[in-house]
């Protein structure tokens, strides 16, 4: 919400300034933007764990379209560490519980996009569509541990998992872990709507599809059980929908 009440208001001070600019929009070859939902989230105080960071720059080809391309960095901040609903305590004592868990950590992502837009609409409000193709590169962990907690002499029956914290914990051993590697193959058929407050400035914002093709390289760290090999590969395919607050950009035209 309120993301949305920023952007609001910040279009609805742009189009003050716009009714003192001339109607005509002369038209400018190239554009560069910034995508400034990152910054958005940091001022309302959502900054989430999934914040695309992009620049993308436009050449115009024709009257109504444009070549593309950009560079995006995917950040996922927070690691995630939690026991299974469903899990069963590995064993206890009058003191204490030992317990499983996984411990997961997705690192940035990177990628190279370029694409084309085809533009349609008049004046100072205008519509676009296209695809983007693109590579990416992203990396990610996990392990799986084995973990000693104290007891509370209040405690009765097989506590929840938000008892299990680091404060109680006494000590842990990895039962397993492994990196995976992700070269990644991106379609991202879009549309999106601009919205121009001058003859240099417009505000853009996307929507679309994300579909992955990911070829994945898995390590592994540790495993005391001796269940995998060193190394293997697999492919997956993937899906995302990137909202229009995923992408509120700023251009400049010149």
């Amino acid at each position: 919400m309120y993301k949305i009440l920023i952007i609001a208001s910040f279009c609805f001070f742009c189009s003050r300034i716009s009714a003192q600019q001339e109607d005509s929009i002369r038209t400018y070859k190239n554009e560069i933007g910034l995508n400034l939902v990152p910054a958005i989230s940091l001022l309302s105080g959502s900054f989430g764990n999934n914040t695309n960071h992009s620049l993308q720059f436009k050449r115009q080809l024709t009257e109504k379209i444009w070549y593309r391309a950009g560079l995006g960095y995917l950040t996922n901040r927070n690691p995630v560490e939690s026991v299974s609903p469903t899990y069963t305590l590995a064993g206890e004592t009058d003191s204490t519980y030992a317990v499983t868990y996984s411990n997961s950590y997705v690192q940035n992502e990177f990628r190279i996009m370029q694409g084309i837009e085809f533009r349609f609409g008049k004046k100072r409000i205008k519509q676009f569509t296209g695809m983007d193709m693109g590579y990416g590169r992203s990396s990610s962990s996990q392990s799986e541990i084995f973990a000693l907690y104290n007891k509370p002499t209040y405690s009765y029956g097989i506590p929840n998992s938000e008892y299990f914290t680091y404060k109680e914990r006494i000590m842990d051993s990895v039962i397993s872990a492994h990196s995976t590697r992700q070269n990644i193959l991106i379609l991202n058929p879009f549309y999106g709507a601009q919205f121009h407050i001058t003859k240099h400035l417009y505000f853009s914002a996307q929507l679309g599809l994300n579909f992955k093709l990911s070829f994945n390289k898995t390590s592994y760290i540790a495993d005391n059980a001796n269940k995998y090999p060193d190394t293997s590969h697999s492919t997956g395919f993937d899906f995302q929908t990137t909202g229009i607050l995923n992408d509120f950009s700023i251009f400049y035209r010149f």
